[in-house]
This record gives C-alpha cells, sequence and structure tokens, in this order.
C-alpha cells in the first residue's frame, strides 16, 4: 500500500510541473527541508526558498504545459515516513516557437512523509552522456577516435609544413640580394669591396650576388664608337 502512496505521489507531481505548470501547487509537494539538482549549470538548491527561485524561473521560461513519458519505474519504501522513487522519463515541449525533445531524462526522489502526505525530501535530475557507448563507464573509444584524428590532422599538417619550408629554402638559395650602402666611384663606377679594394661593377655584383652579365653596347655608345672611328 505504502508503494502505491509513493507511486501516486510521483504521479501527481509529474503531473502538476509538467502537465498544468503550476508553481503554487507544485510547490506544496516539496518539504521546507528540501535539497535537490537539476540538469541546468546553476541548479542546486539546498532550501526551500532556493528550490522555489529555480521552479519559477523554469515555469516563466517555458510556460506551456509538457508532455511526458514515464519507464523504468521503481518505488520503494525505506522507513514507515520514507520512501525513493527512480524513473526515466522523455519530454515534448515547445519551446521559442520550436518542438524540442529531451529524451531518457533520469529522475531520482527522495520521499518524506508529514501528516499523511508524501513531501519531496531530495531530487536529483540528470541526462545520460552519450560520448560514450552502452559498455563502456568512461568515453574510451570517443577519446581513442578524436585522439586518431588529432593525429591526422597533424600528420597532415606537418606534411604541408615540410612541403612549405622545402619550397622556401629553394627559393632562398635561389635568391641573393645586395644589401645597404655601396661605395661607388662617381668617375669609374669601381666598387670599393670590405678590404678597400676597388673591383668593376661587374666583379663585385657577380661575386655578392647570382647575377651573370652579358656585355653589348647601348645605343649611345654605339653612336659615339661609330663617330669616332670616322
Amino acid at each position: 500500500m505504502m508503494h502505491n502512496d509513493i507511486h501516486q505521489a510521483l504521479t501527481y507531481y509529474l503531473h502538476t510541473y509538467f502537465s498544468e505548470r503550476n508553481l503554487e501547487s507544485t510547490l506544496q509537494l516539496f518539504s521546507e527541508f528540501c535539497s535537490g539538482y537539476g540538469t541546468g549549470l546553476d541548479e542546486s538548491y539546498f532550501n526551500f526558498e532556493e528550490m522555489k527561485t529555480l521552479y519559477a524561473r523554469d515555469i516563466q521560461q517555458a510556460p506551456d504545459s509538457i508532455d511526458f513519458q514515464i519507464y523504468n519505474l521503481k518505488t520503494e519504501l525505506l522507513l514507515n515516513n520514507t520512501g525513493y522513487s527512480a524513473c526515466q522519463l522523455n519530454l515534448q515541449l515547445h519551446l521559442a516557437e520550436q518542438k524540442l525533445k529531451l529524451n531518457h531524462i533520469r529522475l531520482s526522489i527522495f520521499w518524506t512523509k508529514k501528516d499523511q502526505n508524501w513531501q519531496v525530501a531530495h531530487m536529483h535530475i540528470s541526462f545520460p552522456a552519450d560520448v560514450h557507448g552502452k559498455d563502456e563507464a568512461y568515453p574510451v573509444k570517443e577519446l581513442e577516435e578524436r585522439n586518431t584524428v588529432l593525429q591526422r590532422l597533424v600528420d597532415e599538417r606537418t606534411k604541408k609544413l615540410d612541403e612549405a619550408n622545402i619550397k622556401l629554402y629553394k627559393l632562398l638559395e635561389e635568391v641573393k640580394t645586395l644589401r645597404g650602402i655601396i661605395p661607388i666611384c662617381s668617375y669609374c663606377k669601381k666598387i670599393r669591396d670590405d678590404n678597400g679594394a676597388w673591383e668593376i661593377i661587374e666583379a663585385y655584383i657577380s661575386e655578392h650576388s647570382d647575377a651573370q652579365f652579358s656585355h653589348g653596347v647601348c645605343p649611345e655608345c654605339y653612336k659615339k664608337i661609330m663617330e669616332d672611328m670616322e
């Protein structure tokens, strides 16, 4: 009989909270010394006022009725005035003009009896993690696959960097430039090297770069040479 009472108390809580979204009626089902954890990051409470604040926010953000399906229900009478219930829920609601489904929610409640009424003393709601398989306590396969993908990305990136470095090295080998101030004679155009010796411009540039010279005669010089020959 006590099991049925706890079952009925749970059913009434779910109907009042999810279907009716009735804040005042829901609050009446909690003990004044209640505590619990929700699915949100900040959803924990250790007294009635903290619980009231969280439930008020919950119903304010999603005021419309929430459809629920309950399965894997278990109730247990621990003492004459203490009971326990556990179940899983599938929820369907409308939020921000969209349909939202929340499946496999886990709900555990410790009940305490006061004045012939069962009240929530402690509640815990959670979502199961979906990053690991049914045969895993921790997401080992997920981590292994993630490491494999990361290693492949690292290898591909390393290969591209190696190829880019090779291309850059070849370009640096092909490019040899002259920099700085080069002392050159204003008359003969010879250049003074680091040792103080004067070299013809062709020799200096060939020594300090990869440039090579092919000699020819410009039109002005050709005209001058022809005039001198005449």
